[in-house]
């Protein structure tokens, strides 16, 4: 799930670099918070420890 939080910060630097649009400091802010989120999700599921059942 956090790879579709990107979408956001994607479209912003796609529209940049094909239509020419200025991000305005909100969507910069807005845009970093989204990335540094997505990378601590994926970076603390993969500390939790795996569990088995053996019967």
């Amino acid at each position: 799930m956090p790879f579709d939080y990107l979408r956001l910060p994607l479209s912003t630097v796609l529209g940049y670099l094909m239509f020419g649009e200025i991000m305005e400091i909100n969507t910069i802010i807005g845009s970093t918070i989204i990335v540094f989120a997505s990378l601590y999700l994926i970076y603390s599921e993969r500390k939790k420890p795996v569990y088995t059942i053996t019967h």
